[in-house]
This record gives C-alpha cells, sequence and structure tokens, in this order.
C-alpha cells in the first residue's frame, strides 16, 4: 500500500468509527474495513474489476444470493458500483481525485465532479440494507462526510506534490 493509500485508509477507518458507519457491518452483504476477509475481498475483486493495489475499505452487495455481482465497493482509490447485475458490464468508477464533493438528497447520494456538470447520483440503496425513512438521511450525510472527507484528502495530497 502507498503512503497516500495508508493515509486514506486510516482516515476513512477514522470517520466510519467516528460516524458509527462500522455499526451497519453484517458480517454478509455489508462489511466494513477492518472486518473484510481476504477471501471475500478477492471474490469482489473480480466482480468489480478492483487491483490487487487497492484496499478495500466497505462492500454492499445488493445481489439476490450475495454472489457479488451487484452493489457498491468503496477502496482507498474510489467508488465501484455495479448498480444491476443483469448489466454486469455496467461498472460505474468514480475515483476520489475526480470528485469535487458530494451531496445528499431524496435517498441518493450525488457525486459532482464539477460544479457546472450534472452529478452522478449513488442510491443510498446500493449502500446500505433498508432502513425506517428518518434514518436513510442520517447514514446519507453519514457518507457525504466519509466521501468528502477522502476526495479532500486526495486533493491535498495532490496539491502537495505539486509544491
Amino acid at each position: 500500500m502507498t503512503e497516500s493509500g495508508n493515509k486514506l485508509v486510516k482516515l476513512f477507518v477514522s470517520k466510519s468509527e467516528e460516524t458509527n458507519l462500522t455499526a451497519l457491518d453484517n458480517g454478509k452483504d455489508l462489511v466494513v474495513y477492518p472486518q473484510i476477509p481476504t477471501a471475500k475481498a478477492d471474490r469482489y475483486r473480480g466482480s468489480f474489476l478492483i487491483g490487487k493495489d487497492e484496499t478495500i475499505l466497505y462492500i454492499r452487495d445488493t445481489s439476490f444470493w450475495n454472489n457479488a455481482n451487484e452493489g457498491t465497493v468503496i477502496t482507498d482509490l474510489g467508488i465501484t458500483v455495479i448498480p444491476d447485475n443483469n448489466a454486469p458490464g455496467d461498472v460505474r468508477y468514480y475515483k476520489w481525485e475526480d470528485i469535487s464533493h458530494v451531496e445528499y438528497k431524496e435517498q441518493t447520494l450525488l457525486i459532482y465532479k464539477t460544479e457546472s456538470e450534472d452529478p452522478m447520483p449513488i442510491p443510498l440503496k446500493s449502500l446500505i440494507k433498508s432502513r425506517q425513512d428518518n434514518e436513510y438521511s442520517i447514514i446519507g450525510n453519514k457518507f457525504v462526510d466519509i466521501f468528502n472527507a477522502m476526495a479532500e484528502a486526495v486533493e491535498q495530497m495532490n496539491c502537495q506534490l505539486f509544491e
């Protein structure tokens, strides 16, 4: 793992504990670092096209049989989403360095590359299991906090490289 990757892993762990995101971990279809078994991580690497150089931080499998072909994987390099296992070629990848900011609206995370572009939506159901209506905005805003912190950290690291 690179030094920048190590910093992002530490940031994710810190933010996950601070926002109590780790409480969502059920050990099956939603797993949060560092509780991700190597065999499970390897299975998702194949389906979600995630390289060995990436540290998997969060897995949410939304497929019917938990067969690692639909859902969301968060790594130290970005977010990978397969929204529908009926379209396995539709793999969406959002690198932290490309994200300007993230917002939450109506059970959806909106990923902005720039202010002028339309956001890329990630439905909250791609990240968490069903919840009570009042919990969605609370959890959605926790992800906003984590994702914005990750994107900002990468931006700061990139700026330091060019100083």
